[in-house]
């Protein structure tokens, strides 16, 4: 099965498009194109809209509700969820999913970046705060930001994307509540940092798509987990780290154990939970 040449919806209002778009041209000279299905319905950054779904299903149903709608039958969404880092908390964490959906062959392909290059941040301010700091921090203006109340989390403003929208939100906002949320815009075309991250994934998963399974040659054979423990080079002990990637098809039973990307076959002892507990 192939999909050179095909056309490829993108369910998206926040113009991911413009970088989806020219990867899949590159390696499958496929034409992308939007609709009018309103993403948001699915869940805002800023809590108007609750997500219910976990990050990964929310991108599926993104994808596969925007191709029924059409009635295009191939159709692709990403979803991006933002925090701090799960080992080093203090630096910000980022997580896209990106899937595409053949609703035609009942084929569903998924890839995944994490990622610490993420401007993400978020900052309590009373009237007296000073916020320079954190604007450096996040790169505003390039990077947008949003406004909200603290009790309700009420939105006063999101895409801020000058020091004089900046102040007028600032001067609404403290009108209604002496403490606000002031944060970063994850929407895609308000952050060039999450753009450049969907950029990256798109490469990924467009050769995933073109990647074949060796048993029934449908597309999308990828890596679907991971295998085994990296044993520790001095006390040979097992560790927490993989040993093996586990490769699987999405249509057949078929898949492979496969050596780690990064060729690692052992691991040092100051990360082995026996040399240095």
């Amino acid at each position: 099965m192939s999909y050179v040449k095909k056309g490829i919806l993108v369910a998206t209002k926040h113009q991911k498009e413009q970088v989806i778009g020219p990867i899949f041209k590159k390696y499958l000279g496929c034409e992308t194109f939007v609709t009018e299905f309103d993403t948001d319905k699915l869940g805002t950054f800023t809590g108007e809209v609750p997500r219910l779904k976990d990050a990964m299903s929310t991108c599926r149903d993104k994808a596969v509700i925007a191709a029924q709608l059409t009635g295009h039958p191939y159709a692709l969404a990403s979803e991006g969820s933002f925090g701090p880092h799960p080992i080093m908390p203090f630096l910000p964490y980022a997580q896209e999913w990106m899937v595409f959906v053949d609703l035609e062959s009942d084929i569903t392909i998924f890839e995944e970046i994490k990622t610490s290059e993420t401007n993400y941040q978020t900052k309590w301010i009373d009237v007296d705060s000073d916020i320079n700091d954190f604007l450096n921090q996040v790169k505003f203006p390039s990077h947008g930001l949003c406004l909200q109340t603290s009790c309700l989390k009420t939105v006063i403003a999101k895409g801020i994307q000058s020091h004089q929208q900046l102040q007028e939100a600032l001067k609404n906002g403290f009108e209604l509540d002496a403490r606000l949320l002031l944060s970063t815009d994850m929407r895609a075309m308000m952050n060039p940092s999450r753009m450049n991250v969907i950029e990256k994934l798109s490469e990924q998963l467009v050769l995933r798509i073109k990647s074949l399974c060796p048993q029934c040659q449908s597309p999308g054979f990828g890596r679907a987990g991971v295998a085994g423990h990296l044993a520790c080079q001095q006390c040979h002990m097992p560790s927490e780290f993989p040993a093996l990637e586990v490769w699987a098809c999405v249509q057949c039973d078929y898949q492979e154990n496969r050596p780690r990307k990064d060729g690692k076959v052992n691991i040092d002892p100051q990360y082995c939970q026996f040399c240095n507990p």
